[in-house]
């Protein structure tokens, strides 16, 4: 099955469900089909980026020294303890099938 997501009555995008989720076109179509947030990164190389959190790596070629948004939905996410960070857990809260956590960033 394939859906059709409308803007202000103009189609922004139209696919199978999983691709609007996994692959949106836009901050609109990623917002509507789910929590999602946004990372400032600087392009290291074809696969690395770094952001003011961590350095991060990507299944996707971009181009070095570019700066990107990159799209963070909760299930992509895994904090773990890193004595080198520069950020702490402010607070953590239970949602059933997540737990929603408040990172701080220390600059």
């Amino acid at each position: 099955d394939k859906i059709v997501l409308m803007q202000a009555g103009k189609i922004v995008q139209l696919g199978t469900p999983k691709a609007l989720y996994n692959s949106p076109n836009s901050p609109y179509v990623a917002d509507f089909m789910g929590k999602s947030s946004y990372l400032s990164v600087t392009v290291k190389n074809d696969k690395t980026v770094q952001s003011s959190l961590s350095e991060l790596h990507l299944d996707h070629n971009f181009v070095a020294g570019t700066k990107k948004q990159i799209l963070l939905r909760p299930e992509h996410l895994h904090i773990e303890p890193n004595g080198n960070g520069n950020a702490v857990i402010e607070k953590m809260t239970f949602q059933g099938a997540m737990l929603e956590i408040i990172v701080q960033h220390l600059g």
